[in-house]
């Protein structure tokens, strides 16, 4: 079973791209607190992030600094870099208004 759950703060620009009216693609950075035993010696990992289709049109408002949390499953790129390929995100600092839209 491939899946994978990660929280932290967008530390890149979003960029949105559609490449034809059916493949829609958001990618950007997670920061997420990497916990230590060590007095003073947290930090955090930087993880690739790529949402697809319908969901990169519903979270494409993101901004550097926002909160989210990702659903999806570790892709190895063609180049060997890995990427969190997102099902699923939950933004908390956002709040869905009247017409289907999110706003903060």
């Amino acid at each position: 079973m491939n899946a994978i759950t990660i929280y932290g703060k967008i530390s890149s620009e979003p960029v949105y791209a559609a490449k034809g009216a059916r493949t829609k693609t958001l990618d950007f950075i997670v920061a997420v607190k990497r916990h230590s035993k060590k007095p003073g010696g947290a930090g955090a990992d930087f993880i690739p992030v790529r949402i697809w289709g319908a969901l990169a049109d519903d979270v494409k408002d993101v901004e550097y600094g926002d909160r989210i949390l990702i659903h999806g499953r570790l892709r190895v790129e063609r180049d060997g870099t890995c990427v969190v390929s997102a099902h699923d995100a939950w933004l908390p600092d956002y709040e869905e208004d009247t017409h289907g839209g999110r706003k903060k």
